[in-house]
């Protein structure tokens, strides 16, 4: 799964990008809006960090955008996303290095107008806790409290003194701090200022680090849309055999009759192997043939055996070379009394 966020939904070319992705590697990425990638985010916060019977109040800092939600284990009940990513800010306030005090008070004045209307909405609705998600909020918070960052509780006070460090220091000198990734040397000064002046906003005495964001959200909620894909996944990890009982589960089959049909079937198989000379793949060929033969009743019971050959001829099965689908097919086509003639194309 690939999902593009706020640079894509932007971007005067995304259309384009997203088509080169797939023309290049195959991938197709969903587009996905702020308020879809808030509750995506705030699934993925509430599923890392036990909120219990809590209210929790999420902040992911991205490089276009910030995700704000409220809402407790189950869900979001309030989810919003603004324009003020630390890339924007570290743009649009770039002047100085490092951050003249004239900067950062116009930066924190941005930010401030910026979150008003949704922070005033967030403290009339209440929360409990504030969970931090993101890599830039984690790499702050590596440097308020600890390394091991995952489900830390860090003083808001602590985040403070950050910012006051960081916007001191030259981008050489933020290169050398200890446990600050070189990468977001150029970013974590905005994002200092930014996370602050939301921590600030929301007047809260601390907050929880969470090292899950969206991509876990995304899989997340994949996993709560598939669950019965997900529980056949792990039912039948072959692809063969997964794909052939949801299409025999898709026609409503007659499990217990169709598993006796297979044992009754392999056991003559086994028992007459010197006879045939088959071997093991043919025998997959008869199990699976055997626990499709009647799906064909899905449509109606006369001519059953055509509709099942139907079916399993267009029923999607995964993993199969054609021939392969085709000798199955045929195989639960002539399951009742008829013998095939040579007459019949597919025989």
């Amino acid at each position: 799964m690939a999902a593009a966020t706020s640079a894509v939904r932007e971007a005067e070319n995304g259309r384009d990008f997203l088509e080169a992705i797939q023309q290049r590697t195959g991938i197709r990425a969903r587009v996905i809006s702020g308020t879809e990638e808030a509750r995506l985010i705030h699934k993925a916060a509430v599923y890392g960090v036990d909120v219990g019977a809590d209210t929790a109040l999420v902040v992911d800092i991205g490089g276009g955008s910030v995700e704000l939600t409220v809402g407790s284990a189950a869900g979001a009940t309030l989810a919003r996303s603004l324009k003020i990513g630390v890339i924007r800010l570290a743009e649009r306030f770039r002047a100085s290095d490092p951050l003249s005090k004239r900067d950062e008070r116009e930066m924190t004045r941005f930010v401030s107008e910026a979150i008003a209307e949704p922070i005033a909405q967030i403290r009339e609705l209440g929360f409990d806790r504030v969970i931090g998600t993101s890599g830039t909020i984690l790499s702050l918070g590596t440097l308020a409290g600890d390394d091991d960052v995952r489900n830390l509780r860090v003083p808001a006070k602590q985040f403070r003194r950050v910012r006051k460090e960081l916007t001191a220091m030259h981008l050489n000198e933020r290169l050398r701090v200890p446990g600050l990734d070189p990468r977001r040397a150029d970013l974590n000064v905005a994002g200092a200022v930014l996370f602050d002046t939301i921590l600030r906003a929301l007047d809260t005495p601390d907050v929880t680090l969470c090292d899950l964001s969206l991509r876990e959200g995304l899989a997340l909620d994949y996993i709560h849309r598939n669950r019965s894909k997900v529980a056949k996944v792990e039912q039948y990890p072959d692809v063969r055999r997964r794909s052939v009982m949801e299409l025999a589960e898709r026609c409503n089959y007659a499990a217990d009759h169709a598993n006796q049909v297979s044992r009754v079937a392999l056991s003559l198989f086994d028992q007459t192997a010197e006879i045939h000379g088959l071997a093991g793949r043919e025998r997959e060929w008869l199990d699976y043939a055997a626990l499709l033969h009647d799906i064909g009743v899905h449509i109606s019971f006369p001519r059953h055996h055509k509709h099942s050959y139907y079916l399993v001829k267009n029923g999607d099965l995964r993993g199969f070379e054609p021939e392969e689908v085709e000798i199955i097919a045929l195989t639960t086509r002539y399951h009742r009394r008829a013998t095939p003639k040579k007459t019949h194309p597919g025989y």
